[in-house]
């Protein structure tokens, strides 16, 4: 009894090869984009007497949208949205304006705070100094 033919069996291993390497290719470029479809940063803040302003940039391959900004753990409502959520286009900025009230807690008070901007499980960390506000 004869086995399969050298030139079959390289055939085949060939086939083989060839289907589990596009197999991983496909695997691992889906993963890969789903992790990158949105890569948020805090790119600048700025504090004056009466707003705090935040941009937030998005490195990724699609748009950020309801991006939720907290200031010092607190969500804050962005003046240029009457939802308090923005929305990033993929491959530029966003900003995000709060108002100040002085003398408050918060985003009110003097000093350094913490940012925090995430969209969909996707988050950015980022702080700003505060002098005290006069308005």
């Amino acid at each position: 009894m004869k086995g399969v033919s050298a030139v079959i069996a390289t055939i085949l291993m060939l086939m083989i090869t060839i289907a589990l390497a596009g197999t991983a290719y496909m695997y691992i470029t889906g993963v890969f984009q789903s992790r990158t479809a949105v890569v948020l940063a805090i790119s600048d803040s700025d504090c004056d007497d009466t707003n705090i302003k935040v941009w937030i940039r998005n490195d990724g391959s699609q748009q950020a949208t309801g991006v939720n900004v907290a200031i010092d753990g607190s969500d804050v409502t962005c003046t240029e949205d009457v939802s308090g959520d923005i929305d990033v286009p993929a491959g530029s900025e966003g900003t995000c304006t709060v108002t100040r009230t002085a003398g408050g807690a918060g985003n009110g008070a003097s000093g350094y705070h913490s940012i925090r901007a995430n969209a969909g499980g996707v988050s950015a960390r980022g702080s700003v100094y505060c002098g005290a506000a006069t308005a």
